[in-house]
């Protein structure tokens, strides 16, 4: 509670983040060049919108899976880098609020059935599958 990151993933592979509560970093969930990863079942409260952070940011990541979070109170709700790959990463079923964003996707990267709610902007770039995003 209160660090710079709660959980940090540096060049992992097949690694899995679940049923964590993070509360007050200013990044709950940090994975950096990891691949073949899940994220899932974490309650997430950032400092607050105010400051710069995120709820869960992927850099440079590759079929890392985000599901089924609570996160709130952070910048941006997830965090996404640009792959520059059609195989990015996938958000599925989280449920987001009180960011400046919800979800800040590569282009590559796909998601369905997130909730935001109370953000800013729900969702930006990305590709959405399905219409249950709300």
């Amino acid at each position: 509670m209160g660090f710079e990151t709660g959980v940090s993933l540096k060049a992992c592979s097949q690694q899995m983040v679940q049923n964590l509560r993070l509360l007050d970093n200013t990044v709950g969930v940090e994975a950096v060049e990891s691949t073949f990863s899940t994220i899932q079942d974490c309650f997430i409260v950032g400092k607050n919108p105010a400051f710069s952070g995120a709820g869960v940011e992927l850099t440079s990541c590759l079929d890392v899976l985000v599901k089924n979070n609570q996160i709130m109170d952070a910048d941006q709700g997830c965090s996404s880098t640009d792959t520059a790959s059609t195989n990015g990463n996938s958000f599925v079923a989280n449920y987001i609020a009180n960011c400046t964003t919800g979800l800040e996707l590569g282009s590559g990267d796909k998601y369905q059935g997130n909730v935001a709610t109370g953000c800013a902007t729900d969702f930006s770039r990305g590709i959405m599958v399905g219409l249950e995003n709300g």
